[in-house]
């Protein structure tokens, strides 16, 4: 077992490394990747080729469309975008094509496939002009094949959605909508490089009440310079008033912006976890009495729902199937990251090989995009699995790991349930692995921030004992 000092030691080391805030419920953690990797092309397309023909006919699938595009950069964004010019999105479109017919070449035929789920994400998607947006969707309707019933999301900002736009999207039968608000303060959304204004917030969230589209989602960022507990009340207010279906509160994350100074960063970081138990305490609460539950609020995000409008097609299904249960993915775009599963139990990572939107369109330009495969085994599916849904629900369904694996975990797993199950960090009720506060113990007489604390419990009962070593050979390099 790793002690507490060598644990902030590895979490000092990952955050100078990445630069930015890292995922503490990512498994395998990046700097452990390489073991995993396949680069050989002919490896990777009979990869490819035998999991598509392993999900024929599957109805369970989702495909996801990256556009890494944004009018202005927002000054709290730590995700990779840039500004459309010299008509980088037709380009771009044509690039997704021709992606697209790169794995048509290998004999991938997604029309036998049903896909549950479309998001399109960013970036921003409505930056697309009425134009591109209608053909982006042509294309992608023509070579996928969609369940009557399937859930069809996209997110924008408000001055960026049109109502010509938003009938498109109604046309192609999307029924969910992620309006990225962040502020209703004119003053705050202006100091943080917003274009959208509460006029133009309050414009576009009435045309898409008016619209065919049934759930409508807000996203907001906490903790931005400006705010207090006036600020908050009033957005409560609008919220009370808007009542979207679904809105998710992120808690400001320095650390992860490209453009902040290290002076503001250590400045926000400082407040930002002084925030922290009062936004869980009293967002909360105050959510609670307009109407909505909390679905979780961990690793500086809150979710909440509408109660009276509670069901599981309101939520992003994408998103939270992938997490709670084996959900596989296609990527389509710069950076793609597609997760795909063996019949076997493993996981396919498969990535694009570009940085930017300009590799991407120039190696599809030249027909030469490669990609890269992270194979995982069973044992480490099942840890990822686990280290996610403790982190954002506490809980992981035994039924749903033993009909992917097809096995019973407790019994073959048994190397990793049996210490969860014997130190009381885990118990068994009503088909459910529940996590309980007995982690927290683990480090009890150290000032550790929640997050810090789970990450404890888990790289010292989820992560294997060889990376334990790896992990002590990282710190003491980086001391010598």
């Amino acid at each position: 077992m790793l002690i507490v000092k060598e644990l902030l030691d590895y979490i000092k080391y990952l955050k100078e490394k990445t630069l930015i805030f890292f995922y503490w419920w990512d498994y395998p953690q990046f700097l452990f990747f390489d073991k995993y990797k396949e680069k050989n092309q002919t490896k990777i397309i009979t990869i490819i080729k035998k999991v598509f023909k392993n999900l024929d006919n599957s109805d369970s699938f989702g495909l996801y469309v990256h556009l890494p595009f944004c009018n202005k950069k927002c000054r709290f964004c730590g995700f990779y975008s840039e500004i459309n010019r010299n008509n980088l999105i037709d380009d771009y479109i044509d690039s997704i094509e021709k992606e697209i017919n790169w794995y048509k070449k290998i004999k991938v035929d997604f029309k036998k496939i049903k896909f549950s789920s479309i998001y399109l994400g960013g970036g921003t998607p409505t930056l697309l002009s009425s134009v591109q947006l209608e053909r982006l969707l042509k294309l992608l309707f023509k070579n996928f094949k969609f369940l009557n019933k399937s859930q069809r999301t996209t997110e924008g900002t408000p001055e960026s959605l049109t109502e010509n736009k938003i009938k498109i999207l109604e046309k192609f039968g999307f029924n969910r909508f992620t309006l990225g608000v962040q502020s209703f303060n004119n003053d705050i959304l202006k100091k943080y490089n917003r274009n959208s204004s509460l006029k133009e917030i309050l414009k576009t969230y009435k045309l898409l009440k008016k619209s065919k589209i049934k759930y409508i989602n807000i996203d907001m960022m906490l903790g931005l310079k400006g705010e207090n507990k006036s600020v908050y009340d009033n957005y409560l207010k609008y919220i009370k008033k808007l009542a979207p279906d679904q809105i998710s509160f992120e808690i400001l994350s320095p650390e992860a912006s490209q453009i902040f100074s290290k002076k503001e960063k250590r400045e926000m970081i400082h407040k930002v976890h002084e925030m922290e138990f009062f936004l869980f305490f009293y967002i909360t609460k105050k959510m609670g009495k307009i109407g909505y539950q909390n679905l979780g609020n961990k690793d500086r995000c809150y979710y909440f729902i509408k109660k009276q409008r509670l069901s599981h097609n309101v939520i992003n299904y994408q998103i939270t199937n992938h997490r709670k249960s084996f959900y596989p993915v296609l990527a389509l775009g710069q950076g793609g990251n597609s997760k795909l599963f063996t019949s076997s139990g493993k996981l396919i990572s498969i990535n694009n090989t570009t940085i930017s939107i300009q590799d991407y369109v120039h190696k599809l330009k030249e027909n030469s995009l490669n990609k890269i495969a992270h194979i995982y085994p069973r044992i480490d599916v099942l840890r990822s699995f686990l280290i996610f849904n403790f982190n954002f629900y506490g809980i992981a369904k035994i039924d749903i790991i033993n009909n992917f694996f097809k096995n019973d975990v407790l019994i073959e797993f048994k190397n990793i349930f049996q210490p969860l199950l014997k130190d009381k960090m885990i118990e068994i009720k009503k088909g459910n692995l529940i996590l309980l506060d007995n982690y927290k113990k683990l480090s009890k007489n150290y000032n550790l921030t929640e997050r810090e604390k789970y990450f404890f419990f888990v790289v010292n009962y989820l992560y294997p004992q060889k990376i334990h070593e790896k992990i002590r050979n990282i710190i003491i390099k980086k001391k010598t």
